[in-house]
């Protein structure tokens, strides 16, 4: 490590006087063979590369490396810059819209289902109370009719 910034210091708790010097692939963080191919593809390939999402469980946090070669003129590594990417709280977002994207769906099928037996309700009442109810009137009118023929 030739330097570090605020961020990554605060990050992994790193003093930074401390780090310069230090080879970043052997801090614990750093370890996991996925980070060790990825610069290996670097300084083989001479291409910059960007890691998959990382979960840190030392420090609660997912994070992308992008790793970039610096060649001299003979194009030869001579150093790698790391650029560490933070997605933590982008992929906790993508997971509360997902969940609230579900939320929205359920809801809309339950008013949706809701509707529907309302509607069903409404043509139920209308289609069988609603005529046995007319026939109804009807047997009273005409009740009403032959009372009046026959009073008591």
């Amino acid at each position: 490590i030739v330097e570090t910034n605020n961020a990554w210091n605060i990050i992994f708790n790193f003093d930074k006087t401390l780090m310069k010097g230090f080879n970043l692939l052997d801090h614990t963080y750093f370890s996991l063979e996925s980070i060790w191919q990825d610069f290996s593809n670097v300084l083989s390939k001479k291409e910059s590369s960007k890691s998959e999402s990382i979960y840190f469980d030392e420090i609660d946090k997912i994070l992308t490396i992008d790793i970039y070669p610096i060649t001299n003129s003979k194009n030869e590594v001579e150093k790698i810059v790391c650029n560490l990417e933070d997605i933590t709280d982008k992929l906790k977002r993508h997971e509360s819209d997902k969940e609230l994207e579900t939320k929205k769906i359920t809801m809309k099928t339950i008013f949706n289902f809701i509707e529907s037996e309302r509607s069903r309700l409404a043509n139920e009442l209308h289609d069988d109370v609603g005529q046995k109810l007319m026939i109804s009137k009807l047997y009273l009118e005409l009740l009403k009719k032959d009372c009046e023929k026959f009073p008591s």
